[in-house]
């Protein structure tokens, strides 16, 4: 039997709603036990916020509530858990109803399975266990403050994020820099290669003009040294 916030009972079940909650009950067949007492066996799964409450019932067929055996509200965490109730002797045949009450807004579910009478076990031990055991059928409902709690314990991503903003950072700063050295770097030697080649430019062209002054002060000599031969012969 399950009971959730859009659940409907089984056929076996009864299912009174209201605008306030919703019960679902599971009703076995008429036990007769004049001598001695019974303890039933049974597990349960109680999970999320404002899950309800399940109760265990002694009825005899002729009542319509009957008495609470055992009762628990409330989230039981994720997993599995094994219940142990008495069931006390009778003259007459009774029932035992496994009752789930849940709010009409609830977030959360009710679970019941593998219900069944312990033979051979002592009343004294006919209680819930102080540890939880095995369950019959595992469930795999991970609640969100366990991985929260495995995130903050185990360096979850925020951590990280943390760890690695400085050296990002850093890295973005310095491949800022070295491209800002580097154009800087490039102007420097553009200007120093346009600088040598006017400087070429410049020599070159004097050197052009100092050796046409000289060749027109050749030239000019020659041919004064010309005229003068001609006028002494």
């Amino acid at each position: 039997m399950q009971l959730g916030d859009s659940d409907t009972p089984s056929k076996t079940g009864e299912h009174d709603g209201d605008e306030e909650e919703k019960v679902a009950s599971l009703a076995s067949l008429p036990i007769t036990a004049t001598d001695s007492d019974l303890c039933m066996s049974f597990w349960y799964h109680m999970f999320g916020e404002h899950a309800g409450a399940l109760h265990i019932r002694q009825r005899r067929e002729e009542e319509a509530g009957g008495l609470i055996l055992w009762t628990l509200s409330g989230h039981q965490g994720s997993r599995w858990r094994e219940g142990r109730v008495r069931l006390p002797h009778s003259s007459l045949s009774y029932q035992v109803v496994v009752e789930g009450v849940a709010e009409r807004r609830s977030a959360g579910h009710i679970a019941v399975d593998n219900i069944q009478i312990i033979d051979g076990l002592s009343m004294e031990d006919c209680k819930d266990p102080e540890t939880p055991t095995s369950p019959p059928n595992e469930i795999f409902i991970l609640p969100m403050d366990s991985l929260s709690q495995e995130n903050s314990e185990l360096g979850g991503p925020g951590n990280m994020l943390k760890t690695l903003d400085p050296i990002l950072i850093t890295i973005i700063a310095m491949s800022a820099l070295g491209v800002f050295l580097g154009a800087i770097c490039g102007v420097v030697l553009y200007c120093a290669c346009s600088q040598g080649s006017m400087t070429d430019r410049n020599l070159s062209a004097l050197e052009n003009y100092n050796f046409e002054l000289v060749d027109g002060v050749k030239l000019k000599k020659d041919k004064m040294n010309g005229q003068n031969n001609y006028s002494e012969a």
